[in-house]
């Protein structure tokens, strides 16, 4: 097995894939990308299983450098990158050789990339899930000094197929559609109506579990006992915030559970930083509330 050693690790890098499944019974999030569509095309770039460990990299790059040949791709938010010094391009299969230096720099839209590496990155797995999270994994965020693993290279030929999911979703659209929440009806007309019409933006309030919205909507609705949550769930707290809950979320909550993202608003959700502005609208299929697949 060969070796990436981290240079600089960047604000927040994480290894990431589609998350721990099976498992909310023992109060364990789901985790995994937070951005899963961005995961798929950076592995499908280098021809990787969907399923195979990805870097996540939030909003200030790593730099990385390798021990033996090997493919890397990155897709997801725009960052300059470049491999000794020269700039390379995102969305694309680029070789590397043993001692590259990988340097992923300056953000210029969106707020989270991905880094695959050919064959996946082989870190620690636990409970059939390679994602990082405190606690329950080693480590949870990309040190300086830390190397990270991965398979010898192979030559592959170049499968077209694969380039029918290397689209990038267009960042600035603001509008997130939702279903109905379990308490979406108890809330009053006038409510349900300000909830759409409401102009919102990203509180600084936000990391790998929820994502806080500045403005607020007063609340009236009695407090739950608890109640499942997933990824995707807007909850309404006594004060009237807006708190939408991201890949790393607690199972159960007791807030008022008001929206429910789909699977590609939350794709769209993580690519959102403090100040971008958001709206909610309703999904085609909202009246039916949250689908059994989220």
């Amino acid at each position: 097995m060969n070796q990436a050693l981290v240079i600089q690790p960047g604000l927040l890098s994480t290894i990431q894939d589609q998350g721990r499944m099976g498992c909310r019974h023992w109060g364990i999030p789901q985790s995994g990308a937070m951005d899963q569509h961005s995961a798929l095309v950076a592995n499908r770039l280098l021809g990787n299983n969907e399923s195979d460990a990805i870097l996540e990299i939030s909003l200030m790059g790593p730099k990385l450098q390798f021990e033996a040949k090997t493919q890397i791709a990155v897709a997801g938010a725009v960052f300059e990158m470049e491999l000794n010094g020269a700039p390379i391009p995102m969305q694309q299969a680029i070789t590397v050789e043993a001692g590259d230096v990988f340097h992923l720099k300056r953000l210029v839209y969106g707020c989270r990339a991905y880094l695959a590496v050919q064959g996946g990155w082989q870190t620690e797995q636990v409970l059939d899930s390679r994602s990082w999270y405190p606690g329950l994994t080693t480590h949870h965020r990309l040190r300086k000094g830390q190397s990270l693993a991965y398979p010898e290279f192979k030559e592959k030929v170049p499968d077209p197929s694969q380039n029918s999911v290397v689209q990038s979703p267009n960042w600035s659209e603001s509008r997130l559609a939702v279903f109905a929440g379990s308490e979406f009806d108890q809330l009053s007309l006038a409510k349900q109506k300000r909830l759409f019409g409401l102009p919102l933006h990203l509180s600084p309030l936000m990391n790998r579990m929820a994502m806080q919205l500045e403005e607020t909507l007063e609340n009236r609705l009695p407090g739950l006992m608890t109640g499942p949550v997933v990824p995707g769930t807007v909850q309404l707290t006594p004060s009237g915030t807006l708190i939408v809950l991201m890949r790393d979320a607690q199972v159960t909550g007791g807030y008022p559970r008001v929206l429910q993202l789909t699977a590609q608003a939350i794709d769209l959700m993580a690519q959102k930083k403090q100040g971008d502005p958001v709206q909610f609208v309703r999904h085609q299929r909202f009246d039916e509330g949250i689908p059994r697949s989220l």
